[in-house]
């Protein structure tokens, strides 16, 4: 047995707030945005901005905004990819994820908009208005941004696990 695999192994016995396994946990967060990034990103993309703050909301902001425009650009890029692109595999799986969300959120009336609203601007094959999906929804102009920004934000959430 390697070392490493006994490192893994020595790790999974204890409490997830140990400082190892935390450690642990950031490596393996990194390495996941690392992989979305090359997965989603086109090249010259932008990058993570790095604060240095030592702030550590303002590095969790930062991040999460970084991480909500990496969702964004996947959404953006969906109906023009290879059904069989990584992009594509990613987009699906994610919102896939949201939709067992619903069960969750019981208590945000708006979910189900927020998920058709996210299918509707992205996914489908032939795009819509917006005035024709707040129509479809039942939404105002502004309620249909709020709840775009609010399902990419979910969206990193499942990716990136964690939660605000």
């Amino acid at each position: 047995m390697n070392s490493v695999t006994q490192v893994i192994i020595d790790l999974s016995g204890k409490e997830t707030d140990s400082r190892e396994w935390q450690e642990l946990e950031q490596h393996v967060k990194e390495y996941a945005s690392q992989a979305v990034r090359e997965i989603m990103l086109p090249e010259g993309g932008f990058q993570l901005p790095s604060s240095g703050t030592g702030n550590g909301d303002s590095d969790r902001e930062t991040r999460h905004i970084w991480e909500m425009e990496l969702i964004r650009q996947g959404l953006e890029r969906y109906r023009t990819e290879p059904s069989d692109s990584n992009i594509r595999r990613c987009i699906d799986w994610l919102l896939k994820r949201h939709a067992c969300w619903e069960r969750f959120m019981q208590s945000d009336t708006f979910f189900q908009k927020r998920h058709n609203a996210l299918v509707l601007e992205y996914i489908i094959s032939h795009p819509m208005k917006h005035a024709v999906i707040e129509k479809r929804l039942r939404i105002s102009d502004n309620g249909f941004k709020k709840q775009i920004e609010k399902g990419i934000s979910e969206l990193a959430q499942i990716l990136f696990y964690y939660r605000e």
